[in-house]
């Protein structure tokens, strides 16, 4: 266990894994994805979903990859889950310096109870595989506050508003580009402030609500950043009840044709929805996956299904 990489976790609120992919991985995985958006049938199209992920054979590998798995257990200890919400984003670029946000901040609405995100040794994190360098001038990644995760874990937290209008301007002043190069992996606490890094020199007019994320962005500078989340096995729970509580409140009222992305994989079980060669990887890792039970995830898949209509009518699985 490299100590080191917990301790860094803990005082800086994530750890950075510099080159644990190759030239050659970084390619494979860039031409392969570009097909696979062109046939997205529901919106928008900025991101590959886990049910679309799951197709993408050197996607869907890197959570079995040995380098990541084995600074999670580093960082986290051996019981590692994953939550099945595997994504590429492609070109989410803000149209302008957003305010920084958290990824634990749907839990403060949705959840009945989140005094477990205030406990100093809770651990969520997010995993990030970044294909291309992060720059002011072009964007590419991510602008964090390195140890800002802290003000949730020492129970500074009073309340979601009192993050809107008190802390996220506070964070929103302090915020560092954190310097990736393609192939670099970022493991970060979901309770640490950060944003999509603006590009300067990207023409942004309408950029953030395009459907199809290519707005003025040639294909070689396009932005791809694979994500998914890992706990330790029992904390999971909190962040599928909140995606469970979202898609019952939200996207069961989107529109014919809007993607429902929580609706979709939570109609995912595992192992039996996953491709055989990714379980054995992940077996082999020592690596869970959590899903729901067939019956439960029955039941979003249908809701899927409903908001998909004929998209999801070329597919008997909906995938």
């Amino acid at each position: 266990m490299n100590k080191d990489l917990r301790q860094a976790f803990k005082d800086d609120g994530f750890v950075l894994l510099k080159g644990v992919l190759d030239a050659g991985e970084i390619a494979e995985i860039r031409e392969a994805l570009p097909p696979y958006y062109d046939k997205l049938k529901l919106t928008p199209k900025r991101y590959l979903q886990a049910r679309e992920c799951l197709e993408v054979e050197p996607v869907y590998c890197l959570m079995a990859h040995p380098k990541i798995t084995q600074a999670c257990r580093d960082i986290l200890g051996d019981q590692l889950v994953y939550v099945n919400d595997l994504v590429v984003q492609r070109n989410v670029i803000p149209a302008r310096r957003t305010s920084p946000h958290l990824d634990c901040q749907a839990e403060f609405r949705f959840n009945q109870s989140t005094r477990y995100l205030l406990d100093p040794d809770f651990i969520f994190a997010k995993i990030g595989v970044y294909l291309q360098k992060n720059t002011e001038a072009f964007g590419g990644g991510i602008d964090i506050s390195p140890g800002a995760h802290k003000w949730v874990a020492n129970r500074v937290f009073f309340s979601y508003r009192f993050y809107q209008k008190v802390m996220r301007p506070r964070f929103a002043r302090n915020m560092t580009l954190l310097e990736t190069e393609p192939g670099d992996v970022l493991i970060f606490d979901s309770r640490l402030p950060h944003r999509s890094t603006f590009g300067t020199q990207l023409n942004h007019e309408n950029y953030k609500e395009s459907d199809d994320g290519t707005t003025s962005i040639p294909e070689e500078r396009a932005k791809y950043v694979v994500y998914w989340e890992v706990t330790r096995k029992g904390d999971e729970v909190h962040f599928v009840e909140c995606n469970k509580n979202r898609a019952v409140k939200d996207e069961r009222n989107r529109p014919l044709g809007a993607y429902r992305p929580r609706c979709s994989y939570l109609g995912l079980v595992y192992p039996d929805d996953y491709p055989p060669d990714l379980v054995r990887k992940l077996e082999a890792e020592k690596v869970d996956v959590f899903t729901v039970k067939r019956e439960e995830a029955e039941t979003w898949l249908a809701a899927f299904k409903e908001g998909a209509g004929d998209a999801a009518e070329e597919d008997d699985d909906g995938r």
